[in-house]
């Protein structure tokens, strides 16, 4: 019976599959960690509340005590569901390839936006954030054109206002934008669940993740939404979709020129939708290329060679290109970390020299920090009198200046990290004031610094039938980004029980995303940044059952 148990629950056979088992112990003490900082900090409001409400306090034997439980836990339940991901391998899942049946492609399509057509209908054309504005502003000339907000999507931008001032209305451009963006979603979702169902992945699956997609609100609240995550998280799921074909066909498909071109497509696009792209898409290719070098052993590749260049070419763009034309984004976009760390130990008046004081009074005044720092937000610093001149011109001594005070304030440094990256590690934890960070719907007298920026939206729902159906469509509780990149994570370790590592590069653009939000994130919670994350979520359950064709 003992014997059985220690089978079930994976620890039987511990030495023929380390890996698996020291993934298990990670994840679960991570999974831990989560709970037990969520435990030690004050409990704020809104995302600007002041470092005075946000602090961590002492851990007792309380705090450690639930550490170690609940990492036991955590390692008992990742063991139990190891189990049944082995049994649903061989019973559930993995049937015989289908023949290509397109009706199939077209009922899932159906069914999608069959359940999202409400969405789009209750708030036409859809949702706007600030950022969409300001993209909107230097569309129109009104605003100085920057890469702080992705130049691609300001050219997008342009492209449907000028459609729209075309038919005599701005709004209709808008109008358009917001069903492509809908349809190019709904396709790329049904696609990739087609070609799932191609590949043996069983009908009963298919349906759970067809209506999982249909019925999950987040999904169809983003695809009317117009901001540029949006796009970038559709190019991230289209990106590992291209992937999990590669990688299903143990890289023969990296030689056939419709996936050549599929890739180079979406590595472009990635990588100018959104600032953090290229840094998804580098790591991913090299990655990528490492894993299949042997292929092309002794064949001369076209694949690496011009996905080498395109790369080699989008840095030159995004550098000297970009800086010649004075169109680069600001410097303390890409350090707000670093400047909320500084932050946390002036405000928290930590270790630090006169001499150092003097140079970061230079880009923002110190009574300023002490007065409006907030753990959860950089924005309360670099949006008031901060020097932005001064700041690029001296590059190299800010970095010197903040190894220095890390330094000398090493802990602070650590409590300043996890503070400003809370709503991405901490899976109980969100702002319901923050709802408009969240999934922001409303598209009313949204004031630009130098346009009006105000649209009509249609509740053709309640215009028609005299009902809204808009609170029931709208998330009633609110979930951390933290619980989606857990999900995620934890499928992850089914891939090293199932023993296919190469699955492991499906997950790449995910992962590699998560990490650009660990680095830069410039606020605590907002879960449109880890959008990409949660439009792959569903597929997470499923790829890692894929399997690997023999040459």
């Amino acid at each position: 019976m003992f014997e059985e148990i220690l089978d079930f629950l994976d620890f039987k056979d511990i030495k023929k599959n380390k890996t698996y088992f020291i993934v298990r112990v990670v994840l679960s003490f991570l999974f831990a960690l989560s709970f037990f900082l969520d435990m030690l900090v004050t409990q704020g409001y809104k995302q600007t509340d002041s470092y005075k409400y946000v602090y961590f306090e002492s851990a007792n034997i309380k705090h450690w005590l639930f550490l170690i439980i609940c990492t036991i836990v955590t390692f008992l339940i990742l063991s139990f569901i190891g189990a049944i991901v082995q049994k649903i391998q061989t019973r559930l899942l993995l049937k015989e390839k289908k023949k290509s049946k397109k009706r199939v492609f077209f009922i899932v399509l159906f069914t999608i936006v069959l359940c999202w057509l409400p969405y789009i209908l209750s708030y036409f054309p859809g949702g706007v954030f600030v950022d969409t504005k300001e993209s909107y502003n230097m569309a129109l000339g009104k605003a100085k054109l920057t890469n702080h907000h992705p130049l691609l999507y300001t050219g997008i931008i342009k492209i449907f206002t000028d459609i729209g001032e075309y038919f005599g209305d701005a709004q209709i451009g808008f109008q358009i934008y917001t069903v492509v963006q809908f349809a190019i979603f709904a396709l790329v979702v049904a696609y990739f669940i087609y070609w799932l169902y191609k590949k043996g992945i069983s009908l009963k699956i298919i349906v759970i993740l067809t209506l999982f997609v249909g019925l999950f609100k987040w999904l169809p609240l983003y695809a009317i939404t117009i901001w540029k995550d949006t796009p970038f998280a559709i190019g991230i799921l289209f990106y590992s979709f291209v992937i999990a074909k590669i990688v299903n066909s143990n890289g023969e498909e990296l030689r056939k020129p419709h996936t050549i071109f599929q890739y180079l497509f979406i590595a472009l696009f990635i990588s100018f939708i959104r600032n953090n792209g290229i840094y998804v898409v580098v790591p991913t290719t090299f990655v990528l290329m490492i894993a299949y070098r042997n292929i092309f052993k002794r064949k001369w590749s076209i694949f690496y060679t011009l996905i080498t260049i395109e790369i080699i070419a989008i840095m030159i763009v995004q550098g000297p290109v970009y800086k010649y034309f004075d169109v680069q984004g600001e410097f303390r976009e890409s350090v707000g970390i670093p400047l909320q760390q500084i932050c946390y130990v002036i405000a928290h008046e930590g270790n630090v020299t006169e001499e150092q004081l003097e140079f970061i009074n230079n880009i923002e005044k110190i009574q300023n920090i002490r007065d409006r720092y907030a753990p959860w937000d950089v924005d309360m610093i670099k949006y008031y009198e901060f020097n932005d001149k001064y700041l690029e011109e001296n590059k190299i001594q800010f970095f010197k200046v903040w190894l220095q005070i890390f330094l000398q304030n090493p802990a602070d440094y650590v409590k300043a990290y996890v503070l400003n990256t809370m709503g991405f590690w901490d899976v109980n934890r969100t702002l319901d004031t923050n709802k408009k960070d969240y999934v922001y719907t409303d598209m009313k007298k949204m004031p630009g610094s130098a346009y009006l920026f105000i649209f009509d939206q249609h509740d053709f729902i309640n215009e028609k039938f005299g009902v809204s159906i808009k609170d029931k469509l709208n998330p009633e509780n609110l979930i951390s980004a933290a619980v989606f990149e857990f999900i995620v994570i934890f499928n992850l370790i089914y891939v090293f029980k199932l023993k296919k590592k190469k699955i492991l590069l499906i997950y790449l653009p995910v992962l590699f995303t998560m990490g650009t939000l660990f680095i830069a994130v410039p606020v605590a919670f907002s879960l449109r940044y880890a959008s990409a994350i949660i439009f792959f979520m569903p597929f997470s359950f499923v790829v890692k059952y894929l399997e690997i064709e023999e040459k």
